[in-house]
């Protein structure tokens, strides 16, 4: 049965985006599973929109003559990849994942989500020059 759950994402000196609904498999979740739900809805929504932007440049033809045929589309994330670096990012307190005012603290960290609760990415940045 799928969880439907608001997410937001904060990064510190940013403007908070809108909250977003994500669907999750199950009310128990793992925080590694959680993020991966995350990532990979985050790699979808840029990709999509990286698709239809590179999409109204040029034609097959004119990537062809303009030799662009070998290049990716701009900007297109890999998922697997893009997972990856959020679970190093979590295991050195560069992201933190926060379920109301709890902080899990282990990727295999099972945790139970249910559609009221409230579920926060946050980006840490290092300071410039520290």
């Amino acid at each position: 049965m799928a969880n439907v759950v608001m997410v937001e994402t904060k990064v510190p000196g940013q403007p908070t985006p809108p909250t977003f609904p994500l669907s999750l498999p199950s009310e128990s979740i793992t925080v590694r599973e959680l993020l991966r739900e995350y990532v990979m809805y985050e790699v979808d929504t840029h990709n999509s929109k990286q698709k239809s932007v590179a999409a109204k440049f040029e034609s097959e033809e004119e990537k062809i003559l303009n030799k662009r045929v070998q290049k990716p589309v701009l900007g297109v994330l890999n998922g697997e990849v893009e997972c990856e670096r959020a679970f190093k990012a979590f295991e050195s307190n560069q992201l933190m994942v926060l379920l109301n005012k709890y902080q899990p603290s282990e990727l295999d960290e099972t945790v139970n989500v249910s559609p009221d609760i409230k579920i926060t990415f946050l980006r840490l940045v290092q300071l410039v020059g520290g």
